[in-house]
């Protein structure tokens, strides 16, 4: 619920999307935690994620530990819309003063950390997230964030794209349609997943992801697009939808139809969709990335020992100063 009524939280801080990230990259043995602020009266202001993985050095057997996940970031921390700046700024200190004790035990050497592609008109609450990190020894890292307001009239969108781009749509659509699929079709769902393997040539993700994405699908979470060239599918893009906002998250072409725009299509479905329910989209498409806040190499090593497992609120002894009317400030 907290996570859900931020406008700097999104579906990256939910339990949900620990456990794809869980199973997604078991292959490098990760364990995650939620750990909250909370203030005197005992109310959620500020909820962050730790993720911490081991992945191999240099192809040797010796490994290394980092905060992150499948070698990139893990997402800034959400925060009530309820602080002031003063106290926004407190509960993001103790987030990141928390979020390096937790490396500093696991032993963890490296880590990366994001600020969050979806527009949130909170300027306070991004400087607080620099001035926190700095603090803490991160060095920012910027990149180019692909952002589109689809609240936008869908025309006004559409003369916004370059030539190029409205070319190729307008050329996709005279052989090929696309639109969102029936949540409850699940051999459309089977159809992306197969297809996905074979434009990969094996399959690249466990199982329980798989699951998990067609359990998003039923609760609105998750949105598949599909495009089809006479009867037959040629292309899949799943998106994520979390309050107003969107995130393209994957896509994938019949590796034997060629020539064709299918993404182009598959995006302009998607663009009409999100369009219509007034909600932005944004994407990582071709190396776009949002800003990054990293940490490499100089983490204090501690006693290592398991992390709790998933969203246990551990109880740590960090306290901020009274403000705002929300008493003191501590990590649990």
């Amino acid at each position: 619920m907290f996570v859900s009524s931020s406008p700097t939280g999104w579906f990256w801080h939910s339990r949900s999307w620990i456990d794809y990230t869980i199973a997604y990259g078991q292959d490098t043995s990760p364990c995650g935690s939620v750990f909250t602020v909370r203030d005197g009266e005992d109310r959620v202001v500020a909820a962050a994620v730790a993720l911490v993985e081991e992945s191999a050095i240099g192809g040797t057997e010796a490994t290394s530990r980092s905060i992150g996940f499948g070698g990139g970031p893990v997402w800034v921390p959400a925060v009530s819309p309820e602080l002031d700046e003063a106290t926004t700024a407190e509960a993001i200190r103790l987030c990141f003063d928390h979020l390096s004790k937790i490396a500093s035990a696991e032993g963890a050497v490296s880590g990366s950390t994001r600020l969050a592609s979806i527009p949130t008109d909170a300027a306070t609450y991004q400087s607080a997230v620099r001035v926190a990190a700095l603090r803490n020894g991160w060095a920012e890292r910027g990149g180019a964030t692909q952002v589109l307001d689809t609240s936008l009239p869908v025309d006004v969108i559409r003369r916004g794209m370059s030539k190029g781009h409205r070319s190729a749509i307008t050329r996709g659509l005279r052989s090929m349609s696309a639109a969102l699929t029936d949540p409850s079709d699940r051999k459309a769902f089977s159809a992306y997943r197969e297809m996905h393997r074979r434009a990969a040539g094996r399959s690249t993700r466990p199982p329980r992801t798989w699951e998990l994405m067609e359990n998003w699908l039923a609760d609105g979470t998750g949105l598949l697009f599909g495009a089809r060239l006479a009867s037959q599918w040629v292309g899949f893009s799943y998106v994520l939808v979390s309050g107003r906002s969107a995130y393209y998250a994957s896509a994938a072409n019949h590796p034997d139809v060629e020539g064709q725009p299918i993404g182009h299509v598959l995006q302009w479905a998607a663009v009409e969709e999100l369009a219509d329910g007034g909600r932005f989209a944004a994407g990582d498409d071709q190396g776009i990335e949002g800003i990054e806040l990293c940490r490499l190499a100089d983490f204090a090593h501690g006693v290592a020992h398991p992390l709790e497992h998933l969203a246990v609120f551990t109880e740590v002894s960090l306290e901020g100063e009274h403000a705002n009317g929300h008493g003191p400030l501590a990590v649990r």
